[in-house]
C-alpha cells in the first residue's frame, strides 16, 4: 500500500468486520456479507477502473 500511494496511486484499504480497529459484531461475519460490505465501499467512493489486492480470507 506504502508504494502505491507513494506512488500516485490512491490507496483504500478494506477493513473487515470485527478485524483490526472495527467494532465488535456479532452477525454478518461471513463471505457474502465482506463482499457486500466491499461491493457498497466501492459504490459510495464511485471507484472505477480499480484494481483489487489481497490476501489470505480477504484476497
Amino acid at each position: 500500500m506504502v508504494f502505491f500511494g507513494n506512488n500516485g496511486y490512491r490507496v483504500v484499504a478494506h477493513e473487515r468486520r470485527c478485524h483490526g480497529r472495527s467494532s465488535q459484531t456479532w452477525d454478518g461475519n461471513h463471505m457474502d456479507q465482506y463482499a457486500d460490505d466491499l461491493a457498497e465501499l466501492i459504490e459510495k467512493l464511485d471507484l472505477k477502473d480499480l484494481i483489487m489486492i489481497g490476501h489470505s480470507t480477504g484476497g
